[in-house]
């Protein structure tokens, strides 16, 4: 209890509530940027690529049936330049991951992408904007996830030194 003219004191249980605060704050903070992403559909295809730390993953599929498409040719263009995107049959997508040609669309925007698709029996030119919230946002989508979850780990860590306080504080109140 604080009386007129005390200061408060920092005690233990408010500096965890303080770090706890802290704690969710980030995590509130690291769940907002958005991370880039492109939708391009066609009567054929759908495209949907999004941007992580290691360069843009592209996921074809067959627009009829949402089947994936295996081992097409992928060409994308962006603002004259025009670049192959490298099959994983692994993964079962397409990457770009030339940091020169991905510097162009690192900056905040609205970027123009058009899609050359070549499978053996179809071809079809597909066309969608690749939105970039702010010039952090192509290497969100790894660091944030790193980040939630060490802060998630923090803040229960944190929620338990609190709880354990209080009720450490009520055992000695009532002794």
């Amino acid at each position: 209890m604080v009386c007129p003219g005390q200061k408060k004191t920092a005690t233990p249980r408010r500096v965890a509530l303080g770090a706890v605060l802290a704690l969710l704050a980030g995590l509130a903070a690291a769940a907002v940027e958005p991370v880039p992403v492109v939708v391009a559909e066609s009567e054929s295809f759908e495209i949907v690529g999004r941007w992580y730390e290691d360069g843009l993953r592209l996921y074809v599929d067959a627009a009829p049936d949402n089947t994936p498409v295996l081992a097409a040719q992928l060409t994308v263009e962006a603002q004259g330049e025009e670049i192959v995107a490298a099959y994983d049959a692994a993964a079962g997508l397409y990457r770009i991951d030339d940091a020169a040609w991905l510097a162009r669309l690192r900056p905040a925007g609205a970027y123009p992408l058009a899609f050359t698709v070549l499978t053996d029996e179809t071809a079809d030119v597909l066309a969608g904007d690749l939105v970039v919230g702010s010039a952090e946002s192509p290497g969100v989508a790894a660091v944030s996830t790193h980040t939630a979850r060490w802060l998630v780990l923090l803040a229960g860590v944190g929620g338990l030194v609190v709880t354990l306080a209080w009720r450490r504080r009520g055992k000695r109140g009532a002794a």
